[in-house]
């Protein structure tokens, strides 16, 4: 490559210097220095750092690395300002002082030992997160378009690019997948993302408000209503001799304990289950039901797992079409630099300390609804580097996409050196290309570092605080 570009140097300044480069008056005495005739000719090397502009050399494969290269690096300048924006949040409501002012990386060890702090005088332990991995979405069409635009050969009209993950469309007719619905309040059976009324007691993995019923066949302490027999003083008993009221002793059949909406019920919930991050519902459903409508209509968006053509959202990344080989990793990273990670809905389960403070415990609470939204957002931005669940985030994908644009850095000006070249225009815009070349790898490697370095945040962050996450499911 470096013989390439002292050739393409050489050449130049051999044309320039034979005259074979003549000024734009052609009236074939401009000779001078190639600065000179680029002057007189009216051309410019853009710069990807002053200018930040890709159509640097007029070669569709170059200036689609070029572009590629301006888009990874506004994508981890918005992820670095995201992030720091959360952890403001959280250092906001930790009582951080001067935040503002302090680096990222400052800023995440004040927010530790604060939050640390806090734990300390109420939590036994680390927390533990209960979640759904976030959801990523990439743009199908930008993958189309990067193609296109970087690979002459490719017909806009007839490219598709592909799915790796799950694809969403609106389905008025037949769904091979799930359909997910949102209403006010309907019948749902299927998974419930918001409230479930059920009018039978039923499973609930959320929040339960109204009758928890626990099974006590292997007999226990009941703190609510015990039916079944009673191993001590039972205040109400039924023409039998059986439970049904409370059992100041051990219960043996079922315990009913009445609940608020935020508290967790190991059984069947009559009445209310909050459902927020997605649960079987068995009842009325305030939000989104999404189930297997088995091949039938679906009046919502129907959703279904693919490694192919999607013509809704894609859930995952995107396939570029095929292109020519210079453009391959330009066109993944257009593709998937702007992929947008949705926060999951998360919970917080922890245990608090022996003899913690009504104060410490109260304080604690306040902050948790903060730390829920936060954590969410980070998760998104960033992965969970916890034991329990996968989850990966925007920096995850980005990381990723460095490499193979790192690699191709050379890859689409060597294309073009090996093409008959002819133009001197041309030829000139083309020497700006490989004068553009060592502040694009730059740029790749400082927009490499900070997503580096905010994922080397969340890992000191989360780890610190958090022992382990699991699913939804295993709640």
């Amino acid at each position: 490559m470096k013989k390439k570009i002292l050739l393409i140097a050489s050449m130049v300044a051999l044309l320039t210097a034979t005259g074979i480069f003549v000024s734009c008056d052609d009236d074939g005495d401009g000779l001078g220095a190639l600065g000179d005739i680029a002057e007189q000719c009216g051309l410019t090397c853009y710069t990807l750092e002053g200018d930040a502009r890709a159509d640097i050399t007029g070669n569709a494969s170059i200036d689609a690395f070029f572009d590629s290269v301006l888009t990874l690096k506004d994508a981890a300048v918005s992820l670095e300002a995201s992030y720091r924006a959360e952890l403001e949040g959280l250092a906001a409501a930790l009582g951080v002082e001067g935040a503002a002012e302090l680096s990222i990386s400052d800023l995440k060890t004040e927010v530790m030992a604060k939050l640390e702090a806090k734990m300390s005088a109420s939590v036994d332990g680390k927390l533990t997160l209960v979640l759904e991995p976030p959801k990523c979405e990439a743009n199908l069409d930008i993958a189309v378009d990067a193609a296109a635009k970087c690979d002459a050969e490719v017909e806009p009209g007839k490219v598709e690019a592909k799915c790796e993950g799950s694809c969403e469309v609106n389905a008025s007719a037949s769904c091979e997948g799930s359909c997910s619905v949102s209403k006010p309040s309907f019948e749902c059976s299927g998974e419930c993302k918001g409230k479930c009324e059920a009018t039978v007691a039923a499973e609930c993995k959320g929040g339960c408000e109204g009758t928890c019923q626990m099974d006590f066949s292997a007999g226990g302490e009941c703190g609510g209503t015990c039916k079944g027999e009673c191993e001590g003083e039972c205040s109400v008993e039924d023409g039998e001799g059986n439970c049904e009221g409370e059992c100041d002793g051990e219960c043996t059949g079922t315990c009913e304990i009445e609940l608020t909406a935020e508290a967790k019920c190991e059984g069947k919930c009559e009445g209310s289950c909050n459902v927020e991050a997605g649960a079987s519902c068995e009842g009325k459903c305030t939000g989104e039901c999404t189930f297997d409508p088995g091949g039938a209509e679906c009046e919502g968006s129907c959703k279904a797992e693919v490694s192919g053509e999607c013509e809704g959202s894609c859930s995952g990344t995107a396939e570029p079409p095929k292109v020519k080989a210079e453009c391959e990793a330009s066109v993944n990273a257009k593709a998937n630099a702007n992929v947008e990670c949705t926060p999951p809905q998360i919970s917080l389960d922890f245990a608090w300390k022996a003899g913690v403070s009504a104060d410490a415990k109260a304080e604690f609470e306040a902050l948790l609804p903060t730390l829920k939204a936060r954590f969410a957002a980070m998760i998104a931005l960033s992965g969970l580097p916890v034991p329990g669940v996968k989850a990966d985030g925007k920096v995850q994908i980005l990381i990723g996409l460095f490499g193979d644009m790192v690699a191709a850095a050379g890859g689409a000006v060597e294309a073009a050196v090996s093409a008959d070249i002819s133009d001197p225009i041309d030829a000139f815009k083309l020497a700006c290309g490989v004068a553009a070349l060592p502040g694009a790898k730059t740029m790749l490697t400082d927009a490499q570092a900070s997503v580096t370095a905010v994922l080397n945040i969340q890992v000191d962050l989360f780890t610190s605080i958090v022992g382990g996450s699991k699913s939804r499911a295993e709640w």
